[in-house]
């Protein structure tokens, strides 16, 4: 596979806290402008067809479902945070290869999924450790009234689930 029409943003992001500000500043960008490619929305049909319409949580569910099963976990390189685009990932899984992602990426996949299919979107970027750095972010996608954890990156595993010894966190609204 070629590199053809992948762009790439580079720049400093900053450090600590500020540079995860931009970069999820960095995945809204991504996701909406994913939202405008009528080629992902057609994909995105594809993978909900068989749910009953109105069937928001059926529709979540198998979005959830189809990120965990068509990718694969891995961490980013040491020395910098990489972001790949929803439509990048598309034409790996199109292609029959099962990309690598991390939490972002998954982030960014879930929230352009979830919101051309028009569910009100948010990261959720927490930290969990000890030393109060944010070290983990994932979508909180709005059924009805309230908002659900959306973490295919989860180690547990289960759609609406979250790590329940969050000591800090920050939302950024799509």
């Amino acid at each position: 596979m070629g590199t053809e029409n992948i762009s790439v943003k580079m720049g400093y992001i900053g450090v600590g806290d500020e540079a995860t500000y931009n970069t999820l500043e960095l995945m809204k960008e991504i996701v909406l402008s994913s939202q405008e490619n009528f080629g992902i929305r057609q994909f995105v049909s594809q993978i909900i067809s068989h749910v009953p319409a109105y069937d928001e949580m059926g529709e979540i569910a198998t979005i959830y479902n189809f990120i965990r099963s068509r990718t694969r976990f891995t961490k980013d390189p040491l020395s910098f945070e990489l972001l790949q685009t929803p439509d990048f990932i598309i034409r790996q899984i199109s292609s029959g290869i099962i990309p690598t992602v991390d939490c972002d990426d998954m982030a960014v996949l879930g929230a352009t999924f979830l919101s051309i299919l028009g569910y009100p979107v948010h990261f959720k970027a927490i930290s969990t450790n000890g030393d109060n750095e944010f070290s983990h972010v994932y979508v909180m996608v709005k059924v009805g009234c309230c908002y659900i954890p959306f973490d295919p990156a989860s180690p547990i595993g289960r759609l609406g689930i979250e790590p329940h010894n969050i000591k800090k966190e920050y939302l950024e609204k799509i």
